[in-house]
């Protein structure tokens, strides 16, 4: 709790009671357990960096383990940038898994989301990034 509300509650109180003051920010700072209620709640132009990534390899370290989530999950949540810290630097030693392995696995989990390939206000390129197929019919001049 923080001054009395759930973390993503007191966060989105005090993004409300600064948004009137035009510029005064542009991002917010919040772990992987509030990124969805915050995602709903503020506006589109607010980008979101997430820290407590810890994929399924890795040990929750100091991280309380209902805050914390995967790199595929956290950037399907709508996450602008992760903080990896030891999930890159260190790895899983316990698990015998590398820093080296662990960032090989860091951008597998990374490329199975499709929000990589969601290119904000570039329909066409989001297309074309997802592989995807549009059609549209023409007229009888033959313009779409």
């Amino acid at each position: 709790m923080r001054r009395g509300m759930f973390p993503g509650m007191a966060i989105l109180n005090d993004a409300i009671n600064l948004l009137p003051k035009e510029d005064f920010f542009d991002a917010v700072v919040c772990s992987p357990a509030e990124l969805k209620f915050l995602k709903k709640n503020l506006p589109d132009c607010i980008e979101f960096i997430t820290p407590a990534i810890r994929d399924s390899w890795m040990d929750a370290g100091q991280q309380s383990v209902d805050r914390i989530d995967g790199i595929k999950s956290t950037l399907d949540n709508g996450a602008d940038f992760l903080v990896l810290g030891g999930q890159l630097m260190k790895g899983n030693p316990e698990k015998d898994i590398s820093a080296v392995e662990s960032r090989k696995l860091s951008i597998a989990e990374a490329l199975k989301s499709d929000a990589l390939s969601l290119i904000k206000g570039e329909p066409l390129t989001t297309l074309i990034n997802l592989r995807g197929h549009y059609q549209s019919r023409k007229d009888p001049d033959g313009n779409f």
